[in-house]
C-alpha cells in the first residue's frame, strides 16, 4: 500500500493505491468518508498522539500498520522521518511478498522496491543519527559503527549492556535485535534481571557470544520467559559445561531455535571433516541429548555450518519445514 498526499483549496486529496494489485482510491482530506477510507487502508484509528503510536510499534514490532500509523502521527511535525518509515515498510512488504511467490517478479514491483530502497537510504543518511539521539546514551558503539542499526523505519538492532537495557530503551524503539555486552561484575549481576524483563518479548535474535557465560547464565537462557520469539541465540565463545547444554536441549522454545554454541567447553553439536570427502560426528553428550530429545536442529549442524545470518528468519523457517531440523548424516 502506498499513500500520496497533494494540497488542494480545503484540505488535501489522499491517494491509495495497492503495490502489488494497482487498486487505486482517492478521497479528499475534509471528505466525511476519509477517516474510514484511512482507517481501512493503514487498519488502525488515525485518532492516537505520537507517543501511543510508538508504544503499539514496540508491543507489536512485527506489525507493519502501526508503524504506518506513527508515520502518519509524526507527519505534521516531522515529514522526512513519516516518508522515511513509510519507504522502509514498503520495500520490506515487497521483498517479502517476493519471497512468498515463486516465478518471476513484476517489473513494476522490482522499481518501485528500488525507489523506495534509495529514497530510504538518503533519509537515513540524513537523520538517522538525529533520529537515534535518544537512544545514544543507552547504547554501547563499536569501531566499525554506532552499536545500532535500523530495519523497517525504527532501530531494531541494538548492542548494550545488561544495566542499559534495564533503563527506558525497550521502551524507546522496538528492538529486535539485541546484542549484550558483558565486561564487568555489575553488568553479569545485572542479566538476570535481564533475562526476566517482559520487554525481551520483541527480541528475535539475541547475541551473547563471549561474555563470560557459564552453566548458571546457560540455565537461567533456558528458563526465560519473555524470549518465546527468539529464533537466532549466539552463545559462542563462553564457559558453558555439559548442565547449560543440557538445559537449553530441554527447553522446548530453544529446540526450535538456532543456538549457535561454538568454542564452549561442552558442545553438542555435530563436528564435520572435509579432508577426504564429508565426514561427521557427534560427541556423547550430543548423542545423549538428541535421544532424550528427538531433533534438535542446533545440533545437528549440516555440513559447512550454519549459512543462516540473524536477518534471515525464512531461511531457517525452510530449513525446518523441509528437513524437520534434521541433517541427512542424522539418519
Amino acid at each position: 500500500m502506498r499513500g500520496n498526499r497533494s494540497g488542494v483549496s480545503g484540505g488535501h486529496r489522499r491517494e491509495f493505491g495497492c503495490l502489488l494489485c494497482g487498486l487505486v482510491e482517492d478521497v479528499r482530506s475534509d471528505a466525511g468518508g476519509y477517516r474510514r477510507l484511512l482507517a481501512r487502508w493503514m487498519g488502525v484509528n488515525v485518532l492516537v498522539p505520537p507517543e501511543e503510536a510508538l508504544a503499539a510499534v514496540v508491543a507489536e514490532p512485527e506489525a507493519d500498520d502501526v508503524r504506518l500509523h506513527y508515520a502518519e502521527a509524526v507527519e505534521a511535525d516531522e515529514p522526512a522521518r513519516a516518508t522515511y518509515i513509510r519507504c522502509a515498510v514498503w520495500r520490506a512488504a515487497l521483498y517479502a511478498a517476493w519471497e512468498s511467490r515463486s516465478g518471476s517478479v513484476p517489473a513494476p514491483a522490482m522499481r518501485r522496491a528500488t525507489e523506495f530502497g534509495i529514497h530510504a537510504t538518503a533519509l537515513e543518511r540524513a537523520h538517522g543519527e538525529a533520529w537515534a539521539r535518544p537512544l545514544l546514551p543507552h547504547v554501547l558503539p563499536v569501531p566499525a559503527g554506532p552499536g545500532y542499526a535500523y530495519e523497517r523505519g525504527f532501530v531494531a538492532h541494538v548492542r548494550t549492556s545488561p544495566t542499559r537495557y534495564l533503563g527506558p530503551l525497550p521502551t524507546l524503539t522496538p528492538v529486535q535485535h539485541l546484542d549484550l555486552v558483558i565486561e564487568t561484575g555489575e553488568e553479569r549481576a545485572a542479566l538476570p534481571e535481564v533475562l526476566t524483563s517482559p520487554h525481551l518479548a520483541s527480541v528475535r535474535t539475541l547475541g551473547l557470544w563471549g561474555a563470560g557465560l557459564t552453566d548458571t547464565e546457560a540455565v537461567a537462557i533456558a528458563a526465560a520467559p519473555h524470549l518465546g520469539s527468539c529464533w537466532w541465540l549466539n552463545l559462542a565463545s563462553n564457559r558453558i559445561g555439559e548442565a547449560g547444554m543440557t538445559a537449553l536441549a530441554a527447553a522446548p522454545g530453544w529446540r526450535r531455535s538456532l543456538v549457535i554454541v561454538e568454542g564452549n567447553p561442552a558442545d553438542p553439536c555435530r563436528q564435520w571433516s572435509g579432508d577426504l570427502g564429508p565426514a561427521a560426528w557427534i560427541s556423547p553428550l550430543g548423542e545423549h541429548l538428541l535421544r532424550t530429545h528427538g531433533p534438535i536442529p542446533w545440533v545437528e549442524v549440516p555440513f559447512g555450518g550454519w549459512r543462516i545470518s540473524r536477518h534471515q528468519p525464512r531461511r531457517w523457517q525452510h530449513h525446518l519445514a523441509t528437513t524437520g531440523g534434521r541433517h541427512p548424516a542424522a539418519g
